[in-house]
């Protein structure tokens, strides 16, 4: 058995404490709409009531208890805290930083979770986050074919057809009040949904139903349908969740938990990350009955994951069955990593080792997302 240094789970690499936020004042007015931006009213407006801890436990729960290796981590430059660790915010795109925190965990956790369920065999995971002005680290941008438009973060597949998954931008909490437009969104004017408007223009132009808005306090999950089957629809719903960028442990689902659960429901089949309407959109908490033969007998599978479980066993809950793991290939060479491929904090886009962490100094399973004080004179 490998000893508690060398391994780890990805609910635990995806369960640890954030750095503590600090926010200066930020200017409160919103980007005024496009002509082609998605129309949303109101009552359109809903809580994602199946983007919660327990959905995801059922559909995924094994692979988050799988075993990852803590050199999958360290080549992403997650290590064992050292320091007090801040996030001191007093720009607006200084939030960025935060969403380059939730990449660099993202980008092991989800790749060794692909590898793993045989996802996209032989398709490369991409993962793109823009910068701070000041970091001098050109936008991301996606493209509709004529024109180029610059969102904060870019999850995708090395793909030629729906190659997006996830895309993400930032916003101050006080432009975007995620928790107020959850609880009460009938009553708020219009300026306040225009960051969720603004994310569906983003996720129509990249093909793709889900999103998500960064603030200093929430990661804010979205999923976005179209309200008639019409190609160029422009009345939207969206279902939101904000989860608090302070929840940590394995019984919150906490942001890193969200965004890779965001990934990998996008990268479970075109079908399911292409936009569509509600009644054609399958439920993230969705199961089907299968009949696989006489000696097993019927059981459930998840639309998305793809686990199954007997049905007859449906009230004692059990864990999904999932095949047994072979033997995972490290090579770069093998895994067809771009050894060129660096992100902006200095390691690779695909997880490898541009930083020289070293493994053995791993202990208790908790990481080092670094110390990060901006705006200072």
């Amino acid at each position: 058995m490998a000893s508690s240094w060398d391994t780890t789970t990805i609910r635990v690499a995806l369960t640890q404490p954030k750095p503590v936020t600090l926010c200066g004042p930020m200017p409160s007015r919103n980007t005024k709409s496009g002509p082609d931006w998605p129309n949303i009213s109101n009552d359109d407006i809903s809580t994602w009531a199946d983007f919660r801890l327990e959905t995801l436990n059922e559909s995924y729960g094994q692979v988050l208890d799988l075993e990852i290796p803590v050199t999958e981590l360290s080549k992403a430059g997650v290590s064992r805290p050292d320091a007090l660790e801040v996030v001191e915010i007093t720009k607006p795109d200084e939030i960025l930083y935060l969403i380059g925190l939730n990449d660099r965990v993202l980008q092991p956790t989800l790749g060794f979770a692909k590898r793993y369920l045989h996802l996209c065999d032989g398709v490369q995971l991409l993962h793109q986050v823009s910068a701070p002005k000041k970091a001098l680290i050109p936008m991301v941008k996606i493209s509709n074919g004529s024109n180029q438009f610059s969102v904060d973060h870019c999850v995708a597949l090395d793909e030629i057809q729906s190659p997006n998954l996830v895309i993400g931008f930032c916003r101050p909490s006080n432009k975007f009040q995620s928790r107020a437009v959850a609880e009460n969104s009938k009553d708020l004017k219009e300026e306040r949904t225009l960051p969720l408007r603004q994310l569906a223009n983003l996720c129509r132009v990249a093909g793709t139903r889900y999103g998500y808005i960064m603030t200093e306090k929430d990661f804010v999950a979205c999923c976005f349908t179209k309200k008639s089957t019409e190609e160029k629809a422009q009345w939207w719903k969206v279902m939101m969740m904000p989860v608090p960028w302070t929840r940590q442990g394995a019984s919150q689902l906490t942001t890193d938990l969200a965004l890779w659960w965001l990934s990998m429901l996008a990268l479970s089949a075109r079908e399911h990350r292409v936009l569509t309407t509600e009644e054609n959109m399958v439920g993230i908490g969705e199961w089907e009955p299968i009949y696989l033969d006489e000696q097993r007998g019927w059981v459930r599978r998840h639309r998305y994951s793809g686990f199954e479980q007997p049905m007859d066993a449906r009230a004692q809950a059990p864990s999904p069955r999932i095949p047994v793991p072979a033997a995972f290939v490290t090579d770069e060479v093998e895994l067809g990593i771009d050894p060129a491929a660096f992100d902006m904090f200095g390691g690779r886009g695909d997880g490898g080792d541009a930083t020289g962490s070293n493994p053995g100094n791993w202990n208790d399973n908790t990481f080092n997302f670094g110390v990060f004080r901006f705006g200072q004179k």
